[in-house]
């Protein structure tokens, strides 16, 4: 056995259940932070602004563990850049035309929804695998380094535009200093490519190194927590040095506008520790639920986004935590329905495959 801590053998498990229940974590916490940032006014009472810098790193986490995904199925199934490709492909339809038009009502390509940044990072995240260590730890760092610089010389807005496909209206195209279209898909949107494709960079990057041969490699513990630590502390450092405004984002007031180095650093050191403790407890059985939410992790954020148009804006206190719970339940059985038609239908059409995520 090597300096690592311990390893498990792929050809019994086939499958990381530390992978498997982090996207699951991912996307349960997603539901319950969007479905709050979306009807619930701000400001926020003190103990709820204090959650949102707790969740801040979600989004981080939802895009690692999509790079960890990819270097998992490159690196252990082989396969090629035509799966990549029909994923994108789904991904794009999902966002533009389920999400964008239907749920949304909003012309699409416009903002940079997370789904847009995932399309893109399936097949870069392809062909960033394949390039040698070190290429890829400098191309992680450049293009963390490279965003609050992008950030700063290109400008970065309060709030992405956003234009009525039914209307046609431009919705805050007069804040000051607001930017473009293609600002948005590379610098400022809602997930611009810097710096959060850095991210699916970085997961690919943990991937590699966590699944050799017929193994994964867990890290040592104490070593992985040092680690998390350390980049914490470093990160709030940062940001006693350099202390950033941050924008509220149509009620989502994350540390995320701008996501800065401090961020990227603290967000870095809270997924280490998780993945620390993951690593730890996988095997209980208390973590099944989260496994199976994972697996339909597109269908649930498709469907989280379609409940929360139907609730009611300002809901009370009571009523607020009604709905997000409500939501996770109805969220949680469909993923168990889901669960059982894959296994009983395993050559589905393409839409509901790639599009829906079903």
């Amino acid at each position: 056995m090597n300096n690592l801590s311990h390893s498990t053998d792929l050809l019994k498990t086939n499958r990381d259940l530390s992978l498997d229940i982090l996207r699951g974590i991912a996307i349960f916490l997603m539901i319950l932070g969007n479905t709050a940032g979306s009807i619930f006014a701000h400001p926020y009472p003190v103990w709820i602004t204090s959650l949102f810098a707790l969740h801040s790193f979600v989004p981080a986490l939802f895009v690692l563990v999509a790079g960890m995904v990819v270097s998992y199925t490159v690196t252990r199934k082989h396969y090629t850049l035509r799966h990549y490709a029909l994923r994108a492909l789904g991904l794009i339809v999902a966002a533009a035309l389920i999400l964008g038009a239907l749920v949304w009502e909003s012309v699409p390509f416009v903002n940079m929804d997370v789904l847009y940044l995932i399309a893109i990072a399936l097949p870069a995240t392809y062909f960033f695998v394949k390039l040698s260590t070190k290429t890829r730890w400098i191309t992680v760092g450049l293009i963390f380094l490279l965003a609050p610089i992008l950030q700063m010389i290109f400008g970065y807005t309060p709030q992405p535009l956003y234009i009525s496909l039914i209307h046609g209206t431009v919705i805050y195209a007069d804040i000051p200093g607001q930017t473009g279209i293609i600002n948005h898909w590379f610098i400022d949107g809602w997930f611009p490519i810097f710096p959060w494709l850095g991210f699916a960079f970085l997961g690919a990057n943990l991937g590699i190194m966590r699944f050799k041969d017929d193994r994964i490699v867990r890290p040592p513990f104490k070593r992985t927590l040092f680690y998390g630590i350390s980049a914490i502390a470093a990160g709030i450092l940062m940001y006693a040095l350099f202390p950033t405004a941050f924008y509220v984002r149509e009620g989502f007031s994350e540390f995320i506008y701008p996501p800065t180095l401090a961020y990227i650093l603290i967000a870095t050191g809270q997924i280490l520790i998780l993945l620390a403790l993951i690593d730890v407890f996988h095997s209980k059985k208390i973590f099944a639920p989260l496994i199976v939410l994972g697996e339909s992790s597109l269908f649930v954020y498709i469907m989280h986004y379609a409940l929360i148009d139907f609730m009611p804006m300002n809901p009370s206190m009571g009523l607020l935590w009604a709905l997000g719970i409500g939501s996770v339940l109805v969220l949680f059985a469909l993923s168990y329905v889901l669960r059982h038609l894959r296994r009983k239908y395993p050559d589905r059409p393409f839409a509901l495959r790639y599009v829906l995520g079903a």
